[in-house]
């Protein structure tokens, strides 16, 4: 303000011109960070606007950006100084929203966060950022590479939404109001011994998979040095999409900690998750199943990285693994030579019903449902998987069996 108004008062701003419509196209370049917005007298529908830029998944002819949609949330420090700035950028993409942190440099950077939650519907005037770049390690995993623009603006993508301080999620005192959705989504937060607080999104898609997924996935746009995330395909994430919340998911939490001391895990929030699902921190240098869904998680944590270490699971049974030998009357291998997963069954009581195949961070790689469950032979190939070690669990009608195979020379 100008100052004759206090910060909080309602003020009034008049838009002079010609509204616009029709068909907008922005050209944008590869590798470029851009500063874009809702150019309609109206509410647009963020995900018509992602899935009409992305070619997979989606209805271009290419991907046009990396599917994240990233909001500045202005939350405190009422001034127009840089300096004086309490803010950080929110995350929106077909999984849903999370909440900004202030945690710039050039800002009061002072880990507080942010209460709006990025939704469907953006409202008038409402500006965002969006990125055509990826890390190398999950631009690997595309199906179609990234190109640029053009970025295309629709009528088609615009929503007739009232907007209603009840509803406001987003970033001005009044907002498009929010849509429906009854996919489960589990929010985590990690609250450092610094004092940095975290919220990273997780959601149940059947559209998606266990690797990077263009328009689901949201890369993390302001990495801290103490900071978490999703880490999968080599990169970081603050949004995820995963097939499901099964017993047998897992998810892997990546850690950094520059203040050694007290850390704490909580479950901020859950959305349509059932009563029923059980929710754990699982820490992978104690062995130990954290019940982060009746309470909060306190670790003493020092100071490094944490790539492997903790990860989010539905099911406090490890998972279990045993050596062909040990496996009476069932036999698992995997000849590198032809790429192909054997198993041998000489047991006509035990019916094979599902093979699923993880790496070593216990993260679901893939699965195969048996059309024969009594064969004696049976023979999976395994193709495009990096040279590592990977774990096979069997799923028999008298129970669960899992050996650890060695992939080389793909």
């Amino acid at each position: 303000t100008d100052g004759t108004a206090t910060a909080t008062s309602s003020q009034n701003y008049v838009f002079v011109g010609k509204p616009n419509n029709g068909t907008i196209n922005l050209n944008i370049a590869l590798s470029q960070e851009y500063l874009i917005g809702n150019p309609y007298p109206s509410a647009l529908d963020a995900d018509l606007f992602i899935k009409d830029n992305l070619k997979d998944g989606g209805n271009a002819t290419s991907n046009s950006f990396n599917g994240a949609l990233y909001f500045w949330d202005h939350f405190g420090g009422q001034t127009h100084l840089l300096a004086g700035y309490v803010g950080g950028y929110a995350t929106y993409t077909l999984i849903g929203g999370v909440v900004a942190i202030a945690n710039d440099p050039l800002n009061i950077n002072d880990g507080s966060t942010g209460t709006k939650v990025p939704s469907k519907y953006i409202p008038v005037g409402q500006a965002f950022f969006i990125k055509t770049t990826l890390d190398p390690s999950v631009s690997a995993n595309l199906i179609t590479p990234i190109t640029g623009g053009p970025i295309v603006f629709k009528n088609t993508q615009r929503a007739f939404k009232t907007e209603s301080t009840g509803n406001s999620v987003f970033f001005r005192t009044q907002n498009a109001t929010v849509s429906s959705d009854d996919r489960p989504k589990i929010r985590l937060q990690f609250d450092s011994a610094s004092g940095l607080r975290r919220q990273i999104l997780v959601g149940a898609d059947i559209n998606t998979t266990p690797l990077f997924d263009i328009g689901y996935d949201a890369p993390i746009i302001d990495i801290n040095p103490d900071d978490m995330y999703w880490q999968f395909a080599d990169g970081k994430f603050v949004i995820q999409g995963i097939p499901d919340f099964n017993a047998d998911r897992i998810i892997p939490v990546g850690i950094a900690v520059t203040h050694a001391g007290a850390s704490t895990f909580k479950l901020k929030s859950l959305e349509n998750v059932p009563a029923s699902t059980e929710i754990y921190l699982y820490d992978g240098e104690t062995g130990i199943y954290h019940d982060i869904k009746n309470s909060d998680v306190t670790l003493t944590l020092a100071v490094g990285t944490y790539p492997g270490r903790f990860s989010l699971r539905f099911s406090n049974a490890a998972l279990g693994v045993n050596t062909p030998d040990s496996i009476d009357m069932l036999k698992v291998f995997y000849t590198n030579g032809n790429h192909v997963l054997h198993i041998r069954n000489n047991d006509v009581n035990t019916k094979i019903k599902e093979v699923y195949l993880f790496n070593m961070l216990g993260q679901s790689i893939t699965k195969w449902a048996m059309e024969n469950p009594a064969a004696e032979n049976i023979e999976i190939p395994i193709r495009n998987m990096s040279s590592a070690a990977y774990i096979v669990k069997l799923k028999t009608n008298k129970g669960e069996i899992s050996t650890k195979i060695i992939v080389s020379g793909l």
